[in-house]
């Protein structure tokens, strides 16, 4: 939450979407119980609760998966998404009908299967026709309030947004302003705009300076708006309801103050552990066959070792040897060390294969095991490359400040840094992490990296960074010692 009260949207959405979908699931089974043996609380249905919670997980986590809380699918075709949709159905009826043959006195009768899917594929259905409507709405219309130079260079990089959703509709001068400070800019006009009713018919969001909200000639006009219902946010907050991202650029120390403030020390400390702990002891059991067929598929093609062993640097820059399945041949850094990229023609066939669906990194579960890494967190970066990037980019220690994970933020929305910028970038998925980490957004995560691991891929697609426009040449920027950063 920002010193504005702003909250995410896009995660509260997504949470959201998730409730109702698995709440249709409940509903739709009782429903088909009451139906079947005509009681509003049937016996048999005590019996079916374990099946039916079951079911109520699975689908919405199949529809996460295949993408369908995503603002990409509000753009599909109706028939994509209803595809999508029966295949999530259909996965949550396979494996609710496998669990009801291990767990025999759970198995959901088949009357109540019919009537109980029946309704759930038409209330879900309904559900996210609901939702493709509402993404037809209007856009949120954004603001920036400008009162010098560095603003208009705000509301140029604001209007650099791509979302579909969110589109920037002009600026509002403060009291003297030039409109010459606009040039270029749509001009909604001065901040008569935003007194009184009228501001909700031109605008949605207002970006502002933090400093504004104590300027005396523009603090009760930031409170006026807030009291209709307007959201008043920061570039960076824009960044961060927009792009889930923290441009380093944009931090200060007030930011990363209150990022590492850590209301959820409680999880970070005790609950992430034992999740830790649990899953990697379950996956290790799970996955040791997979791992076994990784070991002779590279003992079968190239002499050496099959565990890779590379110094990291961990939490508060603590040093340890991550383990994974080689990849490379044995001389892959002989002319000293080199970051991995796409298309790195040092990975042999069978380390494509290997990397490809994540089987090289299945030992690192057992760096969980020792507490060494966690699931979910920045990537663990050799310590000759940390010395180079934390003299290239600015707070990239920062990461360090968190256990290293095995998958991440910064994983799921970026490939493969070939390059100091694309660390940079990386960088700017790790800070936004540090400042939002929770359980549910960690679950999240998690489920990312399985719709990228069945897509065969070993990284999300990259997103379009929005362009950043240099302030036009016959304006002064105004230096952070000058003003606060937006």
């Amino acid at each position: 939450m920002s010193i504005y009260g702003h909250q995410s949207r896009h995660w509260s959405g997504v949470g959201q979407r998730f409730i109702i979908d698995m709440m249709m699931v409940v509903v739709s089974f009782y429903a088909a119980c009451v139906i079947r043996f005509e009681e509003w609380w049937p016996v048999k249905l005590g019996q079916y609760v374990p099946s039916i919670a079951f079911g109520a997980m699975l689908l919405p986590v199949a529809i996460y998966i295949l993408g369908l809380y995503t603002e990409e699918s509000l753009h599909y075709s109706r028939l994509r998404r209803y595809a999508l949709l029966l295949v999530a159905f259909s996965i949550m009826i396979c494996l609710a009908l496998a669990y009801g043959s291990v767990n025999f006195s759970a198995r959901i009768g088949r009357g109540v299967m019919v009537w109980g899917s029946a309704l759930t594929m038409a209330l879900v259905w309904s559900h996210h026709e609901v939702i493709r409507l509402l993404a037809r709405r209007a856009p949120l219309r954004l603001a920036v309030l400008i009162l010098n130079d560095s603003d208009a260079h705000s509301a140029r990089r604001l209007a650099a947004f791509d979302k579909p959703h969110a589109k920037f509709v002009g600026v509002v001068l403060g009291t003297g302003v030039n409109p010459a400070v606009a040039q270029g800019l749509p001009v909604l006009g001065d901040l008569d705009v935003l007194r009184g009713d009228s501001a909700m018919e031109v605008i949605d969001d207002l970006v502002v300076r933090p400093a504004y909200a104590v300027a005396p000639e523009v603090s009760s006009v930031i409170r006026g708006l807030r009291y209709q219902g307007l959201s008043v946010m920061t570039l960076m907050d824009a960044f961060e309801e927009f792009y889930q991202m923290a441009p380093v650029d944009l931090i200060d120390g007030g930011w990363l103050l209150q990022a590492s403030s850590m209301p959820r020390m409680i999880y970070i400390r005790k609950l992430k552990r034992a999740f830790d702990i649990v899953v990697s002891i379950a996956l290790l059991i799970l996955l040791g066959p997979v791992c076994l067929l990784g070991m002779v598929l590279i003992k079968v093609n190239s002499p050496g070792p099959v565990l890779f062993r590379q110094m990291r640097r961990g939490r508060h820059g603590r040093d340890f040897v991550v383990l994974k399945l080689r990849s490379m041949p044995l001389d892959a850094e002989a002319n000293g060390p080199q970051w991995s990229r796409k298309g790195d023609d040092r990975v042999r066939w069978w380390g494509k294969i290997l990397r490809k669906y994540r089987i090289d990194e299945i030992p690192q579960l057992i760096n969980i095991l020792r507490g060494e890494m966690s699931f979910v967190g920045p990537r663990p970066e050799r310590p000759e490359f940390i010395t180079e990037l934390e003299q290239a980019i600015p707070h990239y220690r920062e990461r360090l400040h968190l256990q290293p994970g095995l998958t991440g933020w910064a994983q799921v929305c970026f490939p493969y840094g070939e390059t100091v910028d694309d660390a940079r970038r990386k960088l700017q998925y790790d800070l936004y992490y540090l400042k939002h980490m929770s359980l549910a957004l960690d679950l999240f995560i998690l489920l990312d990296t399985v719709r990228i691991i069945l897509r065969g891929a070993t990284h999300a697609k990259a997103p379009t960074e929005p362009a950043v426009p240099q302030p036009l040449a016959a304006f002064k920027v105004a230096t952070p010692a000058q003003t606060d950063a937006v």
